[in-house]
């Protein structure tokens, strides 16, 4: 299992979240230290990118984003950005996007 620690800023506030995966990138862990709700697959994603979904509330909700080996696509830990979303259903807009730094334990 890996522990990928997120710190970011959000519209001038820092924000730390925690993501544990399993060793192949693919399965989000069941802890309590996991904060990730949802793992984003390349087909999702439009920028050659994956990364992870952070529900924080019924309104705000994180994405933080990994790049992809551009030789053989497969997942990395690089990171190149994290996204605020705000808002509910259909009505939710980007409100920041902030470079992220990522610690893997």
């Amino acid at each position: 299992m890996k522990t990928i620690v997120c710190s970011f800023k959000s519209n001038g506030e820092d924000i730390k979240v925690t993501a544990v995966i399993n060793d192949a990138l693919t399965e989000l862990s069941k802890s309590k230290k996991n904060q990730a709700t949802e793992i984003l697959d390349e087909y999702c994603l439009e920028d050659g990118a994956w990364g992870f979904i952070f529900d924080v509330s019924d309104d705000l909700n994180y994405e933080v984003h990994f790049r992809l080996d551009p030789e053989n696509g497969e997942k990395t830990l690089k990171p190149i950005k994290a996204i605020t979303w705000e808002g509910e259903g259909d009505a939710q807009t980007i409100t920041d996007v902030q470079l992220v730094t990522v610690k893997i334990k």
